[in-house]
């Protein structure tokens, strides 16, 4: 509506493309563009610092025990953790990432195979708990039915919380987990459709990945370029799973 260009990035790259393309259209002409820089801007997690913090505190009467959230920018985790412990240094933080440098968990980052934002410290969080994209998916599928309609980051902090209530023996414990995004962006990804279906064509592609020596991959779609072209050159791809690559 506006006029705007739109410039797309490499998807196999995910958000680390996204974020190069960026500061290489930037840096050609740093006075013709503004670049917010979610990633390294401190005003991210300062927003959560000042905001979604007291927020939490006051609806919790100050009586949380343990904050949640999934690590994209890191800015709501950092942020937000930071602000919490220094009204109550008990309060314990754990961060969500996926498991894998392949994944398909949009909005997450796997730290250690991805460019690691500015304003992110490992050393900042209580705990890491990792989560697989199945289980992510699965959470997502499970809250739609309840009419909770969320994206893929949220249902894996809360395959994470679930994994951290279980543990947990005090009554008096409150969990505060972050849930940011929601799953109508998804609709038209088949993520919410059969299944038993998307499993077994995750099993065949899987297969295919090993068979030609790639990495892991963690939901249909994910095959590089490359790996698809040998895979196809082999004759090795299923004829019920090639409409997933």
């Amino acid at each position: 509506a506006y006029g705007a260009e739109i410039i797309y990035s490499d998807p196999l790259k995910g958000s680390d493309g996204a974020i190069e393309l960026a500061h290489e259209i930037y840096d050609r002409d740093p006075e013709l563009y503004f670049m917010p820089d979610q990633y390294n801007n401190p005003a991210n997690p300062l927003a959560h610092y000042e905001t979604t913090a007291p927020e939490i505190l006051r609806d919790t009467q100050g009586r949380i025990t343990h904050f949640i959230a999934g690590l994209g920018t890191s800015g709501t985790f950092m942020g937000t953790a930071k602000r919490l412990k220094e009204v109550n240094p008990d309060v314990y933080a754990i961060a969500v990432q996926p498991d894998s440098g392949l994944h398909g968990l949009e909005g997450l980052k796997h730290m250690p195979s991805a460019i690691v934002p500015g304003i992110y410290d490992p050393e900042f969080p209580d705990e890491q708990i990792y989560v697989r994209t199945e289980d992510a998916y699965d959470m997502m599928r499970w809250l739609a039915r309840y009419g909770i309609l969320v994206g893929q980051s949220s249902g894996a902090a809360l395959v994470a919380t679930l994994q951290v209530a279980q543990r947990i023996k005090s009554d008096d414990a409150v969990i505060v987990v972050m849930l940011p995004d929601s799953g109508d962006r998804y609709l038209s990804t088949g993520i919410f459709d059969s299944v038993e279906e998307s499993y077994i064509c995750l099993r065949h592609l899987r297969e295919i990945a090993r068979r030609i020596g790639a990495q892991d991959i963690q939901r249909p779609g994910e095959m590089p370029t490359a790996t698809t072209a040998r895979a196809k050159r082999k004759g090795i791809i299923p004829p019920e799973c090639k409409r997933c690559i």
